[in-house]
């Protein structure tokens, strides 16, 4: 990890010996501290901020929300000061992806908590942050769309007819492969 830190493969190693070791909290200290040692290398806090968002997903799994809402914040923090510490021309497109992501599991996490207004918020800002993630699939499998989409059915049951607007459009804008089903539906 030294010679190669920007390494996947190493990284995913690294990140599965942790959570055996200590779980998600041994997991998001490990890469705090490795961070901090490598003096604010921006690799390192991409992937401090990777491992934030799986912290976030395993906090999810055990319906710890307010646990998985604060690791998503420390993820989405540490990939926009890993966006900050790129040169202009530096590639913006995996940080943009993740941060996404992050707003979308927060989404999910609101539309679980009954929170319709600030979970149409959150998706929307995941759309609007790179809309080409809206399809993918996140540690649980869920897509962003398919938030929006439950999102979408339950304020349009409740006549929240602002919200689902809001939505509506906000979905419509994607590009139309982005709202297909997966192959496996």
């Amino acid at each position: 990890l030294e010679r190669w830190p920007a390494s996947w493969d190493l990284q995913d190693r690294l990140r599965r010996r942790l959570m055996f070791q200590g779980g998600v909290e041994r997991l998001e200290k490990s890469y705090a501290e490795r961070l901090e040692l490598s003096g604010g290398d921006p690799i390192w806090r991409w992937y401090a901020g990777y491992a934030s968002l799986v912290a976030a997903e395993f906090s999810r799994r055990r319906n710890r929300g307010e646990r998985a809402q604060e690791a998503y914040d420390r993820g989405i923090t540490l990939f926009e000061d890993y966006l900050k510490a790129l040169p202009q021309d530096g590639d913006r497109s995996s940080a943009d992806h993740y941060i996404s992501m992050a707003f979308a599991g927060k989404a999910r996490l609101c539309f679980e908590q009954d929170n319709d207004e600030a979970g149409v918020d959150l998706i929307l800002a995941a759309f609007s942050r790179k809309p080409d993630a809206a399809a993918s699939r996140d540690g649980l499998n869920i897509s962003p769309v398919e938030t929006a989409k439950m999102l979408l059915a339950r304020v349009k049951e409740r006549d929240k007819s602002a919200l689902a607007s809001r939505l509506q459009a906000g979905l419509e804008a994607l590009d139309p492969t982005m709202l297909e089903l997966p192959e496996f539906e």
